[in-house]
């Protein structure tokens, strides 16, 4: 399979992230209301109860660890806190979708747009591992100060996103390379 062109992998990509940028826009616009409606509701204290998940644990804490003001406070935290890194991911879906989709057309890769849809998705990846790193710290200070079980101490920690910032800086990179390919090309279309 031929990575650029029409029929090739570049092609591909691009249709598929074309559906994921529409499916996360709906998803994003979905959390936000469903969010928002959620929060204004009162909550039934009973009914509550915190769930945490990562990649290997999930946490289920009851409503009775957590304190009066939990539901109040920490639901427009967490909605804050998301929105925001769905919009960056939307922003880097929508730029990979573009660069894509000229490098699946029959034109020259080196262009000075793809260059641009690059450089965006470089610091929109960026701008994620900030904002990532905050917003886990935010959410953790609300659990710490509203979650309260006995024998266990929950602490706040901001912890940099290293993995994602090396990836933002590799693409940045990768971008300037790129736009110097396309002055060697411009420089070279005017010799000929």
């Amino acid at each position: 399979m031929r990575y650029l062109g029409k029929k090739s992998l570049s092609s591909v990509l691009s249709t598929v992230l074309a559906v994921s940028w529409y499916v996360l826009l709906l998803s994003t616009v979905f959390f936000a209301v469903f969010g928002f409606w959620n929060w204004l509701r009162e909550p039934d204290p009973s009914s509550l109860r915190l769930q945490i998940q990562t990649a290997g644990l999930q946490i289920s804490i009851a409503g009775e660890h957590l304190q009066d003001t939990f539901g109040s406070n920490f639901a427009p935290t967490g909605i804050f806190a998301a929105i925001p890194s769905l919009l960056l991911l939307l922003v880097v879906v929508h730029h990979l979708r573009r660069l894509l989709h000229s490098l699946g057309s029959d034109e020259h890769p080196f262009q000075h747009s793809n260059c641009l849809h690059m450089r965006w998705v470089g610091f929109a990846v960026l701008g994620w591992s900030v904002w990532s790193s905050i917003a886990q710290f935010i959410v953790g200070w609300q659990l710490s100060h509203h979650v309260s079980i006995p024998g266990v101490q929950l602490t706040a920690m901001l912890k940099p996103d290293v993995n994602m910032f090396i990836l933002a800086a590799v693409i940045l990179i990768m971008a300037e390379v790129f736009r110097m390919a396309v002055a060697l090309r411009e420089e070279q279309d005017l010799t000929i």
